[in-house]
């Protein structure tokens, strides 16, 4: 504490509380130099700028390539430019050709001649009545004589030329389609899918009237029932055909 007196009357002006510094003076650590001035003091060598010039100019000119607009793409038809707008492409493996056959009767119906047709009824005991062909199997009737309750009736086919047969069951129509004195049966013999047109399908009707008895045949003379097969050159082209759709 220090007291101040005014003259020697010893009355106080003012007395404070000053706390002296132990050691060092406080110092005050702001810079109060300008930006300007500090600009010019900070270090700028030739280097630096050197090396700062060509990243500005790169930059500049990868900036001028992005902003390049693309170019727009278009969208032609082909009947703007005269040509067909839809080409339609038909393949066809060549052993689908293997196929293209048709296949026939080679024998007339063996009703169209009616007189023919009882008299050898009555001498054999059966006869194959009617007969049609397609792609995928060959169908018919036969007649036989009623000479017998029992009655078995079968196709015998071949189409290998006769190197191996099949014996087809034919089965028993209703007696409307016969009559006091005869049965009618059918038959429906499926065809193979790939026929071979160098060999012979050929069949005949065979009639078993009654266990035991022996079997009566009708081989169209001898000479059997024969399905002729009949090219079909010009249906298709032989690669493709191609359709254009306007």
């Amino acid at each position: 504490m220090l007291d101040i007196f005014l003259g020697g009357k010893g009355i106080p002006i003012s007395h404070h509380n000053f706390l002296l510094p132990s050691s060092e003076p406080y110092l005050h650590t702001r810079d109060y130099r300008s930006p300007r001035a500090s600009l010019h003091t900070a270090p700028h060598s030739s280097s630096s700028s050197s090396s700062s010039s060509p990243e500005r100019s790169d930059t500049k000119s990868c900036v001028r390539r992005s902003s390049a607009s693309p170019k727009k793409k278009r969208v032609v038809f082909a009947d703007t430019k005269g040509l067909s707008l839809t080409a339609v492409r038909l393949y066809i493996p060549d052993n689908s050709f293997s196929t293209l056959w048709r296949l026939s009767l080679a024998f007339p119906q063996p009703m169209a001649d009616f007189k023919t047709f009882q008299a050898r009824l009555q001498e054999v005991l059966v006869q194959l009545e009617s007969c049609s062909v397609t792609e995928r199997s060959l169908s018919g009737t036969v007649r036989v004589c009623n000479v017998s309750f029992e009655k078995a009736v079968y196709v015998r086919v071949t189409f290998d030329s006769w190197r191996s047969y099949q014996d087809i069951p034919c089965s028993y129509l209703q007696q409307r389609y016969g009559g006091a004195e005869t049965d009618v049966f059918a038959f429906d013999v499926p065809l193979p899918q790939n026929l071979d047109p160098s060999e012979r399908l050929e069949f005949c009707v065979l009639f078993r009237p009654g266990s035991g008895a022996s079997l009566r045949w009708d081989n169209n003379g001898g000479q059997n029932y024969s399905v002729s097969t009949c090219q079909l050159d010009n249906l298709l082209p032989r690669k493709c055909a191609m359709l254009n759709l306007i």
